[in-house]
C-alpha cells in the first residue's frame, strides 16, 4: 500500500542521540490521481497513517516506532513518514508457527492498548480513524469487494482451501454488512486494525518500554477489540498449534482486559466478535487475491500463501455461521 527505504543517514556535524538510519514510508510510486477512486481509497490510508503517527502513537498505549516526520498533502495525497528503524529487533517469518510465550507477549501488550481506550469518548476526536460498518456504503463496498474476487481467491488457494470454507463464505458475504455494523457497535475501543506478525517487532533486551512494537497503522480504527485478536490467532498458527493453544490465549487476554478495567463484556460476546472478526477479515483476504496472484511464484511466496490459506481452518473451526444473519 505504499513504498518503504531504509535512509542511511550522513551528518555534516555531529549530535547525540542523531540516529544512523530511519525508515522512510511514503505513497505508492505511480499514484493514480485523487481524483481517481482508487486514488481517493490510497489517499485516505495514507492520511490515516500520516495523522496516526503525529497525533495519537505516542499515546496510544502500544510501543510504535519513534516518529521524526509525518507529513500529508490533502490535495495531491502525497506523504512522508520518517520512522525509527527497528532492523535491530526480533521478527517472526508470518508463515511460522509463532511460539506460545511470544503469542502471549503479544497479546497481553495489545489487551493493555485495547483495556486503555475502552468505551473512550475521546475516540471522537480522532475522526479519520476506521469504524467500518458505521455507514452502509461501507459495508457494501466491502462485500462487492470480496464477491467480485471469490473465484480469483480460491483458484490462488487451490488444493489449499479448507473443507467448507468455501460454503461458509457464499453464505456469509450478503451478510458482511450486517456483521461489519456489529462489530462497529459498542463496546468498541482502539484497534491496530493489521495486528499479524509482518507488522510486529519484540524487543527481547532488559530495559525495553514494551516487548512488542507495532508498525503500519493504516486501518488503525474503533470498533470492537476482535477485530485485533481475530486476525493475529488465525494469521499465527499452524492449524493443530492453534487448536491446542487458543483456550489458553483467549482466555488470558480476556482475563488482561478485566485486569485492565474493562466491565461487561462477557466471554460468549468476545467469543461470538472473535467470529465476526474472522468473516470481516477474510473480506481482506479475498480483496488482495488480485495482489496474491500477480505475485511472483517464487518458494517464499508459495510458502507464505499455503500457510495463510490454511490457517483459514479457523473459520470453520469456529463455526462461524453461527453468527451470519
Amino acid at each position: 500500500m505504499g513504498e518503504t527505504f531504509r535512509l542511511v543517514l550522513k551528518y555534516d556535524r555531529g549530535e547525540s542521540g542523531a540516529p544512523g538510519s530511519v525508515i522512510a514510508k511514503i505513497a505508492r510510486d505511480a499514484m493514480p490521481p485523487i481524483t481517481n477512486p482508487l486514488g481517493r481509497l490510497l489517499a485516505t490510508i495514507y492520511e490515516r497513517e500520516t495523522l496516526f503517527y503525529r497525533d495519537l502513537a505516542e499515546d496510544c498505549g502500544l510501543r510504535t516506532p519513534r516518529t521524526f516526520l509525518s507529513t500529508y498533502d490533502a490535495n495531491t495525497g502525497q506523504f512522508v513518514i520518517l520512522l525509527e528503524d527497528l532492523g535491530h529487533l526480533r521478527m517472526i517469518d508470518q508463515a511460522e508457527d509463532l511460539g506460545l510465550e511470544d503469542a502471549k507477549s503479544a497479546l497481553n501488550a495489545i489487551a493493555g492498548m485495547h483495556a486503555r481506550w475502552w468505551g473512550d469518548e475521546r475516540l471522537s476526536i480522532y475522526q479519520w480513524l476506521r469504524d467500518h460498518g458505521t455507514t452502509p456504503a461501507d459495508g457494501t463496498v466491502m462485500r462487492e469487494i470480496a464477491t467480485a474476487n471469490l473465484d480469483m481467491f480460491l483458484d490462488v488457494c487451490g488444493e489449499n482451501v479448507p473443507a467448507g470454507l468455501e460454503n461458509l463464505v457464499r453464505e456469509a458475504l450478503p451478510a458482511i454488512p450486517e456483521i461489519s455494523d456489529e462489530l462497529a457497535r459498542a463496546p468498541v475501543t482502539l484497534v491496530q486494525g493489521d495486528f499479524r506478525l509482518s507488522n510486529l517487532f519484540f524487543d527481547d533486551s532488559d530495559d525495553a518500554t514494551g516487548p512488542i512494537v507495532a508498525i503500519d497503522w493504516q486501518s488503525a480504527g474503533r470498533v470492537r477489540s476482535a477485530d485485533d485478536i481475530a486476525q493475529f490467532m488465525y494469521t499465527s498458527f499452524g492449524v493443530e498449534n492453534r487448536r491446542k493453544h487458543e483456550t489458553e490465549l483467549l482466555t488470558e487476554y480476556h482475563t488482561a482486559l478485566t485486569d485492565g478495567g474493562v466491565r461487561g463484556y462477557s466471554s460468549h460476546q468476545f467469543e461470538d466478535d472473535i467470529r465476526r472478526g474472522l468473516l470481516t477479515n477474510l473480506c481482506k483476504r479475498l480483496a488482495t487475491a488480485g495482489t496474491l496472484a500477480a505475485l511472483p511464484a517464487s518458494d517464499n511466496v508459495r510458502r507464505q500463501g499455503a500457510a495463510m490459506f490454511e490457517r483459514l481452518q479457523m473459520l470453520v473451526d469456529w463455526n462461524c455461521e453461527e453468527v451470519i444473519p
